[in-house]
């Protein structure tokens, strides 16, 4: 490569660089440069850095030694920028501004989904600025910690401009953490003209990244806060955006599929055009590269009909048989097929094998599986790195991401080796291969891949057993995601595994920095148990992390009140699910006051504050109080929405928040806004679902089933049923998965759906759904019954409905008779949360008596329920007032049938005054009851020979007109 000697810069001279590896020295007198690749240099005693631009990469495009066409794996690595850059021009642009920035350090922090370019764009960042001169390349896990590990690494320094890239950022988080601090005290920022001379950017990438939470808390987080906040451009993650553009996706198939050489085009028709534009994992270019090249052997329409899990599984196979063709091409025994794929499987777990260790690797895996070598490891060893060549001579991992996991599925899916592979693995780089691990599960067991799981509780078990339990456990609690199905068991046992194992420390002179970690994971812990049901438990350690932060709060509340305000909200969502609702407001409503009081603000404050008040608004809702519910619901849809599309991390937010304000905004009677707001939740939804099924896959069907009803309400009742249809679906899987957890959103959304089926005029279908619900909530009822009584309750007083409408008179009182019975039963466990459900009941079975004629015992039914009801009222006109009209209304029918024409008027008056307040408020909300009611009310009028109180119809049947006018 032409090694040479140049004379030292002006101040002292500090490193070297080549073009595959770039170096600074720490304070010295020499500067080095190398050219070519695989060049070792060491200089004594100064500390420096090595970064890579992986040029074997991108020369590294293969040929298939059968088609002679490139290599498919080769084509879709990002080193290969096997086609152009498409629509980044933007993220380019304000990546370079980044660069030109005053400061002499700055971090910044790009996130986004597996395979949407992230490395591929600081790739084009890295080439553009290394032209000018800059020192610019990757820095791996591996080389920071050997940076790290040198004497007086703080005094390393450089003399020229640097970027460095770290991929996978949160692996190396806690050696992030040392070095962001040691550059915060660099003696560069005491010098003016740092910034232009020799600026230093950090760039790092990974897939997500949330302000104050997870690995953003290790690595930024701390008492230095501030300090770090401060080397920040910006101070928030910035996503790198998906491609929605139908063109742009176009364009990115078509230059995959020239580069492939394969002689076919892509489809020139309006199906192909529609179906590429409707895809759902579209906006991912990875996905699309890996559609192009597996279409070379399934055709367009077979590769799109693999979705996103079956095109990398599809991939990493054929890859597989790519690397045995080659190691057995190399003269390798052709018996030794399944230990190269298991190799190749632990080089990939391992991010790959720098050359020393290759060797090493080979024979400890050979003899843990049971394989003789021969003719030694050498042979094997080369043909590895011939397969899977890296720059400086090891074996490369297979990538991307999402490929290399893909393959670990495929060769340990029936393989008795794994745990054993992955739990060495871990013990020489745990960060690493935890992380691997926990993406794997994240992106297959979705698709049925569930062996991934056996994985990560391995990994758990080690780590509960190791010497520093505690902080293995707190770190493996950052690294699982927190909204997850398959994942939420295990994360649970970790969060209780972390506070069993803190709490009898908290008992004694923990500091408060300490106390705080555990009043987090207390919250942690209540988090994870009403994900799983546990409420009580939940709100034992939601109410310790409260208490905690009390007191933490009076001793410092400039720095702990954050921590009592999430707290509080995480308090008053668990009261909230336990049905306690006046508590949980006052609860929220002491949050909402804290953040207002808070005088710093910060992204984590602000998006605790949206949360917190989101939960208010629910609160609101749930007694009645709809028009201040509404407006707290308008404001974290406000604080969101104009950045919601600019961070992903941001998303799922902004989506609860609209579902939430749909709910409140139809409450309210404003149904067109209303439907509006529950539309977008659930195009949000479907893309966060499609990218990240295992998280996002429940709140989907959640807001699908709110969004049916609203459409059903407003007459799209076609629509309404086929919303309803696909909640139902997307909840039989998630319950296949665990049915713990979802059988009761399954149970709740089936009930809907039997409406939905009724209003269509499908009667038989109806009553399927109906008895469908009353089974599963059946089953519920027999694990949990003070649980899902209710909830069965209200099932079978649908299911009554049903049952009446195709003509089975007695099975739907029978039906009605259960759903009473069960509610009585339910009042004498919880006299102050169940009256409402003992109303309905009565309401529904004295229905059924007079379907059947009997009005005689339909009496003492609707009795009792306005009895109840009017108590409700009287404590919560807004909530409780149009139910007990309702049900004077009913009484007012069977006292007419029954002849008694005073006492029938007497409660269709009633109807109307209670009815009158809220109709008059929310015209929109209440008209079509009002209608009835006002109805029944001038007829028993008629009955009766009275002429109408003119004080109290005037104003209806003017807001009635006015209704009916618009």
């Amino acid at each position: 490569g032409g090694d040479r000697l140049l004379q030292p810069a002006a101040g002292g001279a500090k490193g070297f660089l080549n073009s595959s590896q770039v170096a600074t020295s720490g304070a010295g007198s020499i500067i080095i440069q190398v050219t070519g690749d695989g060049n070792d240099i060491a200089v004594a005693g100064k500390p420096h850095l090595e970064l890579t631009r992986y040029l074997g990469r991108y020369r590294s495009i293969g040929r298939d030694s059968k088609t002679g066409r490139p290599n498919e794996i080769d084509l879709i690595r990002p080193f290969a920028r096997a086609i152009d850059l498409v629509g980044r021009e933007e993220e380019l642009d304000s990546l370079r501004e980044w660069l030109q920035g005053a400061s002499p350090v700055s971090v910044r922090v790009l996130t986004g989904v597996a395979g949407v370019g992230k490395t591929r764009l600081a790739l084009e960042l890295v080439e553009e600025v290394e032209k000018r001169g800059w020192r610019a390349g990757f820095l791996t896990g591996r080389e920071l910690v050997r940076f790290l590990e040198q004497a007086n690494s703080a005094a390393w320094d450089w003399n020229a401009p640097v970027l460095a890239v770290i991929d996978n950022a949160s692996a190396s988080a806690s050696f992030l953490k040392v070095w962001l601090r040691q550059l915060a005290g660099h003696g560069v920022w005491d010098d003016q003209g740092a910034a232009l001379e020799r600026p230093f950017r950090l760039l790092l990438l990974e897939r997500s990244a949330t302000f104050g939470v997870g690995w953003w808390s290790d690595v930024f987080g701390g008492s230095d806060e501030a300090l770090l906040e401060g080397m920040l451009d910006p101070v928030h993650p910035l996503p790198l955006r998906t491609v929605e553009s139908a063109s742009q996706r176009r364009k990115i198939l078509s230059q995959t599929l020239s580069r492939l050489e394969s002689g076919s085009a892509l489809p020139d028709d309006e199906d192909f055009e529609r179906r590429l534009a409707e895809l759902t994992w579209g906006c991912v270019p990875l996905l699309l590269m890996m559609a192009t090249v597996t279409a070379s052997r399934v055709g367009f329409g077979g590769a799109l009909a693999l979705g996103a899990g079956g095109l990398a599984l599809n991939v990493a196979k054929h890859e597989l048989a790519r690397v045995r063709e080659v190691v057995q091409g190399a003269g390798v025994d052709v018996h030794l097929g399944p230990l190269v794929d298991h190799l190749v499987a632990v080089v990939t777990l391992r991010k790959g094998l720098p050359v020393g260790s290759v060797r090493t690797v080979v024979e400890e895996e050979a003899a843990a599986v049971g394989y003789v070598l021969p003719t030694g490891a050498a042979p094997l060893c080369r043909a590895l790195a011939t397969a899977l060549p890296e720059d400086a001579g090891g074996v490369v991992a297979v990538g991307p991401d999402i490929v290399g996991e893909a393959l670990l599925l495929t060769v340990w899916r029936d393989s008795d080796h794994a745990l054993g592979a992955v739990s060495r693995a871990h013990a020489i780089e745990p960060a690493r291969v935890m992380e691997i691990v926990i993406r794997t599960c994240q992106d297959y067991i979705v698709y049925g891949y569930r062996h991934s799981l056996a994985w990560l509780e391995a990994l758990f078990r080690d780590r509960a057993a190791s010497q520093g339990a505690i902080h293995g456990l707190l770190e493996l609690t950052d690294a699982l995601p927190t909204e997850t199905v398959e994942l939420r068991e295990l994360a649970l046992e970790v969060s209780e595994a972390v506070v069993r194992l803190i709490r009898p420390l908290a008992r004694g002179p923990l500091s408060a920095n300490r106390l705080a970690v555990y009043a987090e994971s207390l919250i942690s812990l209540a988090n994870r148990l009403s994900a799983v049901g546990r409420l009580e438990d939940a709100l034992d350690a939601a109410e310790e992390a409260v208490g905690l932060n009390r007191s933490l709060a009076v001793a410092g509340p400039g720095a702990f009140l954050p921590g009592l305000a999430r707290s509080l909200t995480n308090q008053a969502t668990v009261l909230s699910l336990m049905g306690r609702q006046e508590e949980a407001l006052e609860v929220a409503e002491e949050a909402v006051a804290l953040y207002g009081g808070m005088v710093e603000w910060s992204e984590a404050l602000w998006r605790g504050l949206a949360g917190c008040v989101n939960n208010l608004a629910n609160l609101m809702g749930d007694l009645g109080r709809r028009q201040e519910a509404l407006r707290a619901a308008q404001v974290p849809v406000a604080l969101v929405r104009d950045v919601a599309e600019e961070r992903p991390a941001i998303r799922p937010d902004s989506a609860k928040f609209l579902n939430n304000l749909s709910i409140r905004q139809w409450a309210a009677g404003r149904r067109v806004e209303a439907l509006d707001s529950a539309t977008e939740a659930v195009k949000v939804y479907r893309c966060l679902a499609a990218v990240r099924p295992d998280a996002y896959r429940p709140e989907l069907a959640i807001s699908l089933n709110s969004l049916s009803n609203q459409l059903a309400e407003v007459g799209r009742i076609e629509e309404g049923l086929e919303v309803a249809e696909e909640a139902v679906a997307l909840s039989r899987g998630l319950e296949a998965a665990c049915p713990a957890e979802f059988r009761p959103a399954l149970a709740m959304f089936l009930d809907n759906l039997s409406i939905r089926f009724w209003e269509c005029k499908r009667p038989d279908a109806a009553l399927d759904a109906a008895e469908e619900a009353v089974a599963l909530y059946s089953g519920l009822v027999d694990l949990r019954p003070s649980e899902f009584r209710s909830d069965l309750a209200r099932a079978l007083s649908n299911l009554s409905v049903r049952l009446a409408t195709v003509e089975r008179g007695e099975e739907a009182l029978t039906a009605a008779e259960k759903a009473v019975s069960l509610e009585r039963t339910l009042v004498v466990e919880r006299p102050d949360a169940s009256g409402p459900g003992l109303a309905s009941a009565l309401h529904n079975l004295s229905n059924r008596l007079a379907d059947g004629g009997r009005y005689g015992e339909a009496l003492p039914a609707l009795v009792e329920a306005v009895m109840i009801r009017r108590e409700l009222a009287a404590e919560l006109p807004d909530a409780f007032g149009p139910d007990l009209a309702a049900s004077l209304h009913n009484l007012s029918d069977c006292l007419s049938e029954l002849d008694r024409t005073a006492a029938a008027l007497d409660a269709a008056e009633e109807a109307v005054v209670v009815l009158r307040g809220p109709f008059l408020a929310l015209p929109a909300a209440f008209a079509a009851d009002m209608e009835v009611v006002f109805a029944n009310y001038e007829k028993q009028l008629t009955e009766s020979g009275r002429e109408a109180d003119a004080e109290l119809s005037e104003p209806i049947k003017a807001a009635l007109a006015c209704k009916q006018d618009s």
